[in-house]
């Protein structure tokens, strides 16, 4: 894992001694100054959203500045773009960009509470579109709070104030939605203070953030309810007003359990979840967040290091995450070749490497080991599985020999 280190400007605080938390994530250094507010370049007022691009950029959403912050994966400052207003990329005054998402060709949407609506811009800041009017219809909102966009730039938005999901197209078109009944029941969500976040397994499932019934909530992608995790309190499996998910790369999901001051790492085996660590406390210092403001949402860099927004602080921490594993690789190691035309004597060997073991095997003439033998002439193809799922296809062609012809000898 790269050590990032960050510009020395007066609005950067600069830290590149790594001090352990837990077994997993470790400080590195941070955006913003502790405690202190502002509106300059670099400088955050109560900042709620971040999301990363394909480039690794970080987006951040200043919420009491009405605007978007973009930083280069370094933390070096990029531009900056919004003012408080109702027109195109302005944002409602002290209400306004509190969420962000980015879809597949990295335009940016931002989520502009007090207008109701999503606004949608280039990765320069050009304002594009927005969709959303005031209401509890479909495609309306009160208070939208959290966003999020699936593999497929299907967006997700959390309804808070209507205590519902709603689901749009990348152009802004309605799609379905799930929810709307104040409660604690399965697939209710908290009275005004319901849905606030969401994020994705690998299997397009939806984690949603129900922060007033101290709880995440699982859902398919089409809003059937699969199970859930958390109460209130302060133990290590308990919330205190969650705001924050993020899926980490490895399956992890990690939640900003704000007013406890920490990141709580949970597991899903099958919709049976347990709590296997958390990392953080109340303060000021590395690794600290503010005790009724602090972690409030997360992203994952491209090289799987983690940002945390802490907001009562006004700045983005940045956490040195666990060491990804290469993608698995496949190569034809071993071939032997027919010799006699129409014989099956042929045999391919496939080598793994990266990725995570054990491996599986899946030959398309139904092999299941690395070895394919017996094998007649003709094109051989296996997929290759580690033990996260990460899947490597190569291909060869066994030949043969050429056939006699008996005609061709001749006899005076």
């Amino acid at each position: 894992m790269r050590l990032f280190t960050l510009l020395l400007a007066s609005f950067f605080a600069v830290v590149i001694l790594r001090n352990p938390l837990s077994a997993q994530y470790s400080y590195i250094s941070q955006i913003g100054t502790t405690s202190t507010s502002g509106s300059g370049d670099g400088f955050f007022e109560q900042p709620n959203g971040i999301a990363i691009d394909s480039q690794g950029d970080v987006y951040i959403a200043d919420r009491n500045n009405e605007r978007v912050q973009k930083f280069s994966s370094t933390g070096a400052f990029v531009r900056k773009w919004g003012s408080s207003g109702t027109g195109n990329g302005q944002f409602s005054a002290n209400n306004g960009a509190v969420d962000i998402a980015i879809d597949s060709d990295d335009n940016i949407y931002v989520l502009d509470r007090g207008n109701h609506r999503v606004q949608k811009f280039d990765s320069t800041g050009t304002f594009l579109s927005s969709f959303g009017s005031p209401g509890t219809g479909n495609g309306q909102f009160n208070q939208p709070t959290g966003i999020a966009i699936n593999n497929g730039d299907t967006i997700y938005i959390g309804d808070r104030l209507n205590e519902r999901v709603q689901a749009f197209s990348s152009s802004g078109v309605f799609l379905f939605k799930w929810g709307g009944t104040a409660g604690s029941g399965n697939g209710q969500f908290a009275s005004n203070n319901g849905p606030v976040d969401l994020d994705f397994d690998a299997d397009g499932n939806v984690f949603v953030v129900d922060r007033g019934n101290h709880r995440v909530q699982k859902f398919t992608r089409t809003g059937s309810f699969l199970g859930s995790f958390g109460s209130s309190g302060s133990g290590s499996s308990n919330f205190n007003q969650p705001n924050g998910i993020v899926v980490s790369p490895s399956g992890d999901l990690l939640i900003a359990d704000r007013n406890n001051s920490r990141v709580s790492i949970w597991d899903d085996n099958s919709n049976v979840f347990s709590n296997s660590t958390t990392f953080g406390s109340s303060g000021t210092g590395n690794s600290q967040f503010n005790p009724t403001s602090g972690a409030v949402a997360l992203a994952f860099t491209p090289e799987g290091d983690l940002w945390v927004i802490d907001r009562g602080n006004h700045r983005v921490q940045l956490f040195d995450g666990p060491a990804l594993a290469s993608p698995v690789s496949a190569s034809i190691s071993s071939q032997t070749n027919v010799t006699c035309n129409g014989e099956n004597t042929g045999s391919l060997t496939v080598t793994a490497s990266d990725g995570t073991a054990p491996f599986t095997y899946n030959w398309s003439n139904g092999t299941s080991s690395a070895t394919a033998g017996s094998l007649a002439a003709g094109t051989y193809t296996v997929t290759v599985t580690d033990n996260t799922g990460t899947t490597a296809t190569t291909s060869a062609t066994i030949t043969e020999g050429t056939a006699l012809n008996p005609g061709s000898v001749s006899t005076n």
